[in-house]
């Protein structure tokens, strides 16, 4: 006895599509009746011919009986009527509405509720392109498979076989079989609509991951993989082999394998293309979720980020380290993924959560410190225009800014009142309609090539912090005059400038009341501290990865490093700074998300993840030994790159001070 003993199909199809879903029914025990016009099945007329028969058509007609019926005829369709009313299930690939014409369509459910209908067709029965007809190449074309296939800088090619036609045939026969069990416990039958077009965009995945979450178009590679690398066919003295590669444990394997170990570790070869260092953290930990609280479009919003800025901001990283150029096309390109206005509300913005925010500054800063830095200061301004300025002001500044089509910077620190703004110098002088600004800040990221950047200036010397306003200074203003750019220890792309001022500014450029700008700087600040947090946690969470790579790879008498007590108990201390950073962290964007209070939570993140980085990047430096103090390996820039975060936007003693000022003291 076979699966389908017993169970009548009608066979209304030709070519290949239909037949080949009734002929795997077939395959299974079904008794399949195939109605054919005088002339036969299209397919009889295609060769290679063995015996006067097509070889094709027999091959998609395999076990099934024929009935020549010319359905142009009225009593041919009663009698096609009666057989199908005999039968439990119908698959037809006519044209859409051509057999309800012929009364042959799934109008026959009415009379056999029982009965399954399935109809085959290019575009699907409904829809703007239901109407027209399609051949396999058609839909290879138009689903993206020919846009996929091909050689790279090539023209796109059609595959080898008619996927359209079996792919459909394929999900015809499955949904076939699906309804089949359901019927058995409902007795209701069903309607099936399978499209050629559908069944192969379906098959598109690496596709549809490349183009909807990394938003890039994808690329013909030929035989190659789009996403990691060897994989494909290649020459050897005897003949082709085929290697494929996914992932760094294989990549490692291979080598071994070919007597070249040492390849692995060639830093141009340690990674084979998108790795599992750079999607372990995506969501914390294996066994736990720090950011179960993002909703579908927030996980969907940082995985599309997570791929592109491993595949197009981390590689730039080593680069920007060595030319030491502004970044501008790392936010260029971030502009065109969004992620320019994401700390801003909608509709500036998209609206993300206070904790997508974080991640996803957490997964920039992991691909390359120079562009965060640059993001987190933009975000200063920005904040400061959507925190304390009115709706006038942000509808000048934020949508443009939301795009990326103008740079902000936030311009508060001055050579004498860092920590303390209540030491502020610059002066914002009544004049005319506006202020006269005049004296010097220092160390403002974006500072020189800024399109606008947020001043803070003393407007009432007598009123100490209450006599502090902000100005929004646009970029060519005269008597704005950008010094030299500092020469820090890091990161190289973020540059930071010295400002002199002696300008007038329009009193519409004013960032709320007057003498509210201390007040705003403290709630960016706030956001701040939680940003520099993510920064921290990417670069530590990059620093760890490369650690345990490392420490599982290197050999030392034959057994890795890993295995050594030392070594792990190392790798544990860095996985749990980590998570005590993004736990804390996680608590202050939930705070701030949820419109409370959040300063005292904010330095604590900010305070420990500092720290946090300076010990991790230092430990995995450590586990690489002499290597990793070379610029061949990443981790001495990020050993740079993280020593500023205990400095600015607030240093860490400031910070113990603000959590220290929080605590229910007693003084005795």
């Amino acid at each position: 006895m076979t699966p389908l003993d017993g169970l009548r199909v009608l066979d209304l199809t030709r070519v290949m599509a239909g037949p080949f879903c009734t002929a795997l029914l077939a395959d299974l025990g079904a008794k399949v009746t195939k109605l054919e016009p005088p002339q036969g099945d299209d397919d009889r007329h295609i060769g290679p011919f063995a015996q006067g028969e097509s070889a094709l058509f027999t091959l998609m007609n395999r076990g099934k009986q024929s009935i020549v019926l010319g359905l142009k005829d009225a009593k041919a369709q009663e009698t096609a009527r009666k057989i199908a009313l005999q039968c439990y299930v119908i698959v037809e690939n006519f044209r859409s509405g051509t057999a309800s014409r012929l009364g042959l369509g799934p109008e026959l459910r009415l009379t056999r509720p029982s009965l399954i209908y399935a109809s085959i067709s290019g575009f699907g029965q409904t829809g703007p392109c239901a109407h027209l007809p399609a051949y396999d190449l058609v839909t290879q074309a138009m689903s993206g498979l020919m846009a996929a296939t091909g050689e790279e800088g090539g023209p796109p090619l059609k595959v080898g076989e008619s996927y359209g036609d079996l792919m459909a045939g394929l999900y015809a026969s499955w949904s076939i079989l699906a309804v089949l069990h359901q019927r058995d416990r409902t007795g209701v039958g069903a309607t099936l609509d399978v499209a050629m077009f559908d069944a192969l965009f379906s098959l598109l995945p690496t596709s549809h991951a490349v183009q909807f979450h990394a938003g890039r178009e994808p690329q013909r590679v030929g035989n190659r993989h789009p996403l990691s690398t060897p994989f494909g066919c290649f020459a050897t003295s005897d003949g082709q082999a085929v290697i494929a590669v996914l992932g760094d444990r294989q990549w490692l394997s291979l080598c071994d394998l070919i007597g070249q170990p040492d390849t692995a570790q060639d830093p141009r070869f340690r990674t084979v293309g998108l790795t599992d260092r750079q999607f372990r953290h995506v969501w914390g930990s294996p066994m736990t979720d720090p950011f179960h609280m993002l909703t579908d479009e927030e996980r969907a919003f940082v995985a599309m980020l997570t791929t592109f800025c491993a595949r197009e901001i981390a590689p730039k990283a080593a680069e920007t380290e060595d030319s030491g150029a502004f970044a501008y096309a790392q936010i260029a390109a971030l502009a065109d993924r969004g992620l320019m206005g994401a700390n801003l509300p909608a509709p500036c913005g998209p609206g993300l959560s206070a904790q997508a925010l974080l991640k996803a500054v957490e997964v920039v800063a992991g691909s390359c410190g120079s562009t965060a830095s640059v993001l987190t200061a933009y975000y200063l301004a920005t904040d400061s225009i959507a925190c304390g300025g009115d709706g006038t002001l942000q509808a000048r500044y934020l949508p443009a800014a939301a795009t990326g089509h103008s740079l902000g910077a936030f311009a508060l620190t001055e050579p004498n009142a860092g920590s303390d703004p209540a030491d502020m110098r610059t002066r914002a002088t009544r004049e005319g309609d506006g202020f006269r600004l005049k004296d010097r800040k220092c160390f403002i990221s974006n500072g020189g090539v800024a399109d606008f950047l947020v001043v803070y200036a003393v407007t009432d010397p007598a009123a100490a912090h209450r006599g502090i306003s902000a100005v929004v200074v646009d970029k060519g203003t005269p008597g704005l005059v950008p010094g030299r750019i500092e020469r820090t220890m890091g990161p190289p792309g973020g540059h930071v400038w010295e400002l002199d001022l002696d300008l007038f500014v329009p009193a519409q450029n004013r960032v709320g009341p007057e003498g509210t700008g201390f007040r705003t700087a403290m709630k960016v600040l706030d956001n701040g501290w939680v940003e520099v947090a993510a920064m921290c946690i990417g670069i530590a969470q990059q620093a760890y990865d490369l650690a345990v790579e490392w420490s599982g790879s290197r050999l030392i008498g034959g057994v890795a490093l890993a295995s050594r007590q030392g070594i792990r108990w190392q790798l544990a201390d860095m996985a749990t700074d980590l998570q005590a950073a993004r736990l804390l962290a996680l608590e202050a964007a939930r705070l701030r998300h949820a419109g409370q209070r959040f300063t005292q939570a904010a330095a604590m993140a900010k305070l420990f993840a500092s720290e946090m980085v300076g010990r991790v990047s230092d430990a995995a430096l450590q586990i690489h030994g002499g290597i990793g103090f070379t610029r061949d390996f990443p981790l001495e820039r990020l050993a740079r790159d993280c020593r500023i975060m205990r400095i600015f936007e607030g240093s860490s003693e400031i910070q113990r001070n603000i959590i220290a000022s929080h605590l229910p003291m007693r003084t005795l």
